[in-house]
């Protein structure tokens, strides 16, 4: 979690936590570094990332080496990410609603308020909605409208 997002309560047991785990406190500076780099200018993005994966090489922790590897291979799709502004939030969003209604229908079939058909019903009605949005988005993008 990000610290802005926390609670006072929350910001001084995490900066605490920190204090008191050296390993714990590198990574997460490590990760609040990389997030802040998708903020960055497009230009300053490739010496940012590249200061980055030296410092999490550096650290020795496993899930980070291997991190900065896979950015090294993927620096220029990264850069080019940032450069063009994209983003896949909606998309993921999207699955975000499709996991909370799958949790609502199943809830509901189990306590027998509902049953399979009608279930199947709705599922099928919000992947159309789902899908003749993101075709409506895709018109949009085309015809020059974002």
């Amino acid at each position: 979690m990000n610290l802005e997002n926390l609670s006072e309560t929350y910001q001084a047991k995490l900066k605490q936590l920190l204090l008191h785990d050296k390993r714990l406190a590198t990574a997460y500076r490590l990760k609040e570094e990389l997030r802040l780099i998708f903020k960055l200018s497009p230009d300053e993005v490739s010496a940012a990332l590249d200061k980055w994966r030296r410092r999490a090489w550096s650290c020795r922790i496993e899930q980070f080496v291997k991190l900065q590897r896979k950015i090294k291979g993927h620096k220029d799709t990264i850069i080019a990410t940032i450069t063009n502004g994209i983003s896949n939030a909606r998309i993921e969003a999207t699955n975000n609603k499709i996991k909370l209604f799958g949790t609502i229908i199943q809830e509901n079939i189990n306590s027998s308020q509902w049953n399979y058909g009608a279930a199947l019903s709705l599922v099928m009605l919000v992947i159309i909605g789902i899908t003749s949005l993101l075709q409506d988005n895709k018109k949009e993008v085309s015809g020059g409208m974002v």
